[in-house]
């Protein structure tokens, strides 16, 4: 009897450290610890948290370009008087009916390259608002953002909101003010619920400012303002009426959209920030600004560029600088380094609205 209860005792002595040596082997690959924020019940932001208009310029990051191109966008944004960068990165979707999205691919950055590129932006002094903007690897006529049905919308949710947490644990670690949880999804603004639960999680992992970015057409659609901070406006207001493309004319349609973007701050108790405004330098490019088109496919006009983003400029100083309502704007865009911008692109790089950007750009962060 002693002998099997020594025998007993062994096996048993021989398993317990057989547990031990798998628990120590396993620790590696524990998954990291999550990073958490300071969580706050849905309100409006305070002046406090809304301490300065953002101004400043979109980058896209991808992954056709090095680093130190990014960098150099970076240093030549600071150097257009603005105070903050629109940095889009992409979330890889194959087509508009896959339910599966991705951080990475050929279309991505690497996220280690999107931290340094932040972590620059910062260290010139930019505010940075991180939007990620889902890509699509093939895409058919038609189809876009805003006209997308994944197969099962349930596993879509599910990768969607896993991309985005993964994001805004990153934002949070690398010092992004603003984080947008999505970007032009129109056909899922319907989804109250899934959305408002994603912003419940993004709040406990993000403790800056929560935004969602919708088409401008469609901001009077979105239910659920009240989970956000900051109302994100995609401003591709058509500029064209009639024949008459007069300086007067496109700032008296921008002053009739500004007051557009009043009205809806105040139904909905927040400020509102213009994720993009341009416009293409070609001759047609008021009527559809966020048409980017194909490369020289219609006739160049430096001009019609110029003078819309103008008309906007002048309408936005305009507005008193106390008026809480206008959280800023981003204009749409500025290129990576060592772009070769096309002369119809909405790039204003080396063009005649370059100038007049800067110009305005310079007036408002001094006033700020």
């Amino acid at each position: 009897m002693s002998l099997i209860i020594a025998n007993g005792m062994v096996v048993a002595s021989a398993l317990l450290w057989l547990l031990i040596l798998a628990v120590s082997v396993m620790q590696p690959y524990r998954a990291a610890p999550t990073i958490t924020a300071e969580t706050r019940v849905d309100r409006p932001a305070t002046t406090s948290e809304l301490r300065r208009g953002w101004y400043g310029f979109v980058l896209r990051l991808d992954g056709a370009h090095e680093l130190s191109q990014f960098n150099e966008a970076i240093d030549e944004i600071a150097a257009m008087h603005a105070n903050s960068v629109l940095i889009e990165t992409p979330l890889l979707q194959d087509n508009p009916e896959s339910t599966e999205l991705s951080l990475e691919g050929l279309e991505c950055p690497l996220l280690t390259d999107l931290v340094s590129v932040i972590h620059h932006a910062t260290d010139r002094g930019l505010g940075v608002v991180l939007v990620p903007t889902i890509v699509f690897h093939e895409v058919k006529a038609n189809q876009s953002r805003s006209r997308f049905a994944p197969a099962d919308w349930d596993r879509w949710w599910v990768s969607y909101e896993s991309a985005i947490l993964k994001l805004a644990e990153l934002a949070q670690s690398s010092g992004v003010e603003v984080f947008a949880v999505g970007s032009e999804l129109s056909e899922s603004e319907i989804m109250t619920t899934q959305w408002t639960n994603l912003l419940s999680q993004v709040r406990g992992r993000f403790g800056g400012l929560l935004m969602y970015n919708c088409q401008w057409e469609r901001a009077t659609r979105v239910a659920f303002w009240e989970h956000v901070d900051i109302i994100g406006v995609s401003a591709w207001f058509p500029l064209v009426q009639g024949e008459d493309q007069s300086l007067e004319t496109l700032e008296r349609i921008w002053k009739q959209a500004l007051e557009e973007v009043d009205l809806l701050a105040t139904r909905s108790d927040r400020t509102v920030l213009l994720t993009a405004v341009g416009y293409p330098s070609r001759t047609n490019g008021l009527s559809e600004p966020w048409d980017a088109g194909q490369p020289n496919s219609e006739t160049a006009d430096e001009k019609v560029q110029a003078d819309a983003l103008s008309a906007f400029l002048r309408r936005f100083e305009a507005v008193d600088p106390r008026y809480p309502r206008h959280a800023g704007f981003f204009v749409y865009r500025w290129g990576a380094a060592n772009d070769e911008a096309d002369a119809t692109s909405h790039i204003i790089e080396g063009k005649q609205a370059e100038k007049v950007v800067r110009d305005a750009l310079g007036r408002l962060t001094q006033r700020n």
